[in-house]
């Protein structure tokens, strides 16, 4: 029996006869029971939605104090986690898909869709919806990542063209977005190493990664800042590749003032792209709320021993060594406040470690999950993932 599903579907519709034309079509499914609650309006809609959770909305967009797009502008904002399917006339086609580009998942002409292509409509809808809102998480959730890393962070393109910086690269240089974009760094940092006291100009990373394809990592370089101040920094470059092909590289620009503070707090949310977030050196890694490995960059992966599919979707504790799984515990714990939690752990090579967890916070202020950062542990050497043996 488990293959059988329970909907809870709110139909807005005010023409009597279309409405009783969906329960008939929707009543003869065999494996999925459709729980169907019919208003006639849109304030109605409104609070039958503030009253209880529904599963999918069927819309007509023509109602008595509400018609076309607005119609559907108001249902998604009132519920833009719900899948809307749009119930057209036969002539509305186009508006239908006009509907879709305002929030709507799927449209359907009245008269013409029988049961079984609604009820495909409403559980491709509902699909795309979720995929949809994960998706979306998932962008802010790397956003706020890579806004919120203690280090300097450039995206560039294969040229070697900045195509992206955080705020803190911009706080530790002073140089703007607007003054390195679609700029080499070279070209505006114009790197300095220091060696027995003389000042050389430093042989640039970004092009030997550009290059090679490989990872190259400098450290004590002076780079120039727009108040024409040196600052000392260590720098990683990463090349990001695509189906083997090098589509670019990742510049992190760590400020070697204050080597033990590789990272500052975290944001409430963890976006850019996957792929720029796997680039990164740290090891990187966020929970759920049910405390399931939901991700982690290639730095992670590789600390672990593990490759991505070895890890997404695996309970923490099945995964972290335990003196990380018993931070986690505590940070659940603690309850919800937005403070940084910094955690000294030992690397498996005698020197200590830092592990930073900082809480992911929903539109709803509720807590969603966790993001742990591994901090002075992205050195690749074989005997780092003894933490994880």
């Amino acid at each position: 029996m488990s293959d059988f599903r329970h909907i809870s579907l709110l139909l807005v519709e005010d023409n009597p006869g279309d409405a009783h034309l969906v329960r008939y079509d929707l009543g003869n499914e065999m494996l999925i029971t459709f729980d169907i609650v019919h208003v006639d309006s849109l304030a109605m809609a409104v609070e039958a939605l503030a009253n209880r959770k529904f599963d999918a909305i069927l819309l007509d967009l023509d109602l008595p104090d509400s018609s076309g797009l607005d119609t559907v502008r108001v249902m998604v904002e009132e519920a833009p986690a719900l899948p809307i399917i749009v119930l057209t006339g036969r002539e509305d086609i186009d508006m239908g898909l006009k509907a879709m580009h305002a929030g709507a998942q799927d449209f359907q002409v009245k008269g013409h869709a029988d049961g079984i292509q609604l009820r495909r409509s409403i559980l491709y809808a509902e699909h795309h919806k979720r995929t949809h809102v994960l998706l979306d998480s998932m962008h802010r959730q790397n956003e706020l990542i890579l806004k919120s890393v203690g280090d300097g962070i450039a995206g560039l393109d294969s040229l070697g063209r900045v195509t992206f910086i955080n705020p803190r690269l911009e706080f530790m240089t002073g140089w703007t977005a607007s003054d390195l974009m679609l700029r080499s760094p070279d070209d505006v940092f114009h790197p300095l190493t220091m060696e027995e006291n003389h000042i050389h100009h430093s042989e640039s990373p970004i092009a030997a990664t550009l290059r090679s394809g490989h990872i190259h990592e400098v450290s004590d370089v002076l780079i120039h800042c727009k108040s024409g101040n040196l600052l000392p920094v260590d720098i990683v470059v990463t090349p990001i590749l695509e189906n083997g092909f090098l589509e670019g590289a990742v510049a992190a620009f760590h400020d070697a003032r204050d080597r033990h503070h590789a990272l500052e707090m975290l944001g409430n949310q963890l976006g850019l792209q996957q792929q720029v977030i796997d680039a990164m050196p740290m090891p990187v890694f966020y929970l759920d709320s049910l405390d399931i490995l939901i991700g982690c960059n290639k730095a992670f992966q590789t600390l672990a021993g593990r490759g991505h599919h070895g890890l997404v979707g695996i309970p923490s504790h099945e995964v972290l060594p335990p003196q990380i799984s018993e931070a986690v515990g505590l940070a659940w714990m603690d309850g919800p406040t937005k403070e940084l939690i910094t955690v000294t752990i030992d690397d498996g090579d005698g020197q200590p470690g830092t592990l930073k967890l900082s809480r992911i916070f929903g539109r709803d202020a509720a807590v969603i999950g966790l993001v742990g950062v591994l901090d002075e542990l992205h050195v690749p050497r074989p005997e780092r993932k003894v933490i994880f043996a």
